[in-house]
């Protein structure tokens, strides 16, 4: 299986880019989380707010268990994000087999993932969005790409959330 890092960017269709936007502003996060889900194979998608040295869950859509809100914190060194605090995304089909995770203690709990990072419009970081499967997942060719079209619209409602 070809690991892919990240994905070449190509931009959405202007009707794609649109249908996000309308779900977000009338469904709100969890259906523009369930929204961006349903257009992959990957079990999760995930808003984490970063919290140095950790990365605070904000909200999780699981196929299995719909909208999980907590605020739970983990160490971002135990997550794939840590590869994001250099690079602007991160994406491997298998985190078992790419010679960058292999030996990161995130493919114990996700093998397939592809995430980029989130940042205020004023250009601070916020955190990251992710996509992950505890399976292997093929990374869509042009998923990151994707995300980081809609990631403005996104951080808009983010920044407008009273968050504990």
């Amino acid at each position: 299986m070809a690991m892919t890092s990240v994905s070449a960017s190509f931009p959405a269709g202007a009707a794609e880019l649109d249908s996000f936007s309308e779900v977000l502003l009338v469904g709100g996060l969890g259906a523009a989380l369930d929204f961006l889900n349903t257009r992959t194979d990957y079990r999760l998608t995930f808003i984490y707010k970063s919290e140095p040295p950790f990365a605070r869950r904000i909200m999780v859509h699981d196929r299995e268990s719909l909208y999980i809100s907590s605020r739970d914190r983990v160490p971002v060194t135990q997550t794939f994000f840590e590869f994001m605090l250099s690079e602007p995304a991160f994406a491997t089909a298998d985190g078992l087999l790419d010679e960058r995770s292999c030996r990161h203690p995130a493919r114990s709990h996700f093998r397939g993932f592809c995430g980029i990072q989130l940042f205020h419009a004023d250009g601070r970081h916020y955190g990251w969005l992710a996509h992950a499967s505890p399976g292997a997942v093929a990374v869509p060719e042009h998923e990151t790409g994707f995300l980081q079209q809609i990631a403005a619209p996104l951080m808009q409602v983010l920044e407008t959330m009273s968050l504990p």
